[in-house]
């Protein structure tokens, strides 16, 4: 719980930083970012408080559910997109069409990028950790047959899962065990 709410904080600060950096290079001494009427830091508190919502929506503070990488930058593309569509709606809602659209495309750019660089880093010190043995968690297999044996091997060819199979439960209907780990008994 306290990784999750660390994670979400640091989102959050990066968001900001984000924000600030962009609204630094696209618009430098800041009369232009004036003009639009909205206050730069309620502005990047705002981005930041929403950013860090959707991911939370999308479920991707939960640790331990994304086997590839690939998974996580579909889940993190579509977060974006969302908070896009929210943020493009906010502003039409409030008639700020002097937003600047070069603005928003760098921080919908830049904001996902550092978002996914931190989380593979994160993913990186996980597994680096994992492969050492830290925090391992064991995992039991209901089934001895070709598909268990399959899953079994999957989960172990994924190190920053954490998982490490201890052994097969056999189906009191199953014939013959095909499966190469111990069998430690049935699942009843």
């Amino acid at each position: 719980m306290a990784l999750r709410v660390g994670l979400m904080l640091a989102d959050g600060i990066l968001a900001v930083a984000v924000f600030w950096v962009v609204a630094a290079v696209r618009f430098g001494d800041g009369a232009s970012w004036r003009a639009t009427g909205i206050d730069q830091t309620l502005g990047a508190v705002a981005f930041a408080g929403l950013w860090v919502a959707v991911l939370w929506a999308s479920g991707l503070y939960r640790l331990r559910v994304r086997w590839r990488v690939e998974t996580e930058i579909r889940d993190l593309v579509r977060a974006t997109l969302l908070v896009l569509a929210l943020t493009l709606s906010a502003l039409f809602i409030l008639k700020q069409t002097d937003v600047s659209r070069l603005f928003l495309a760098l921080l919908f750019i830049a904001q996902p990028t550092v978002t996914l660089a931190g989380r593979l880093l994160l993913r990186a010190a996980f597994e680096a950790q994992r492969k050492r043995g830290v925090d391992p968690r064991y995992m039991l297999v209901a089934g001895t047959g070709p598909l268990a044996q399959h899953f079994a091997d999957r989960v172990e060819r994924h190190p920053g899962l954490g998982l490490q199979i201890i052994g097969h439960l056999a189906a009191p209907t199953e014939s013959e065990p095909v499966v190469t780990r111990a069998v430690l008994g049935t699942i009843n």
